[in-house]
């Protein structure tokens, strides 16, 4: 191998790795609204259960 190729690898390999938190905080923001309308629905929901 060459000294580039060697290079490339490494700057490749670190990208990925700095790029994994990312996608995964992306991840987390994408899932958010979707629980924010569980999480109304379920209170809703124990506000009838709850009157006598």
């Amino acid at each position: 191998m060459q000294i580039e190729e060697v290079v490339d690898k490494k700057i490749r390999k670190i990208e990925h790795e700095l790029l994994a938190s990312s996608h995964a905080l992306q991840a987390v923001a994408d899932v958010l609204p979707a629980l924010g309308i569980v999480a109304a629905v379920l209170s809703r929901g124990n506000k009838d259960h709850g009157k006598y």
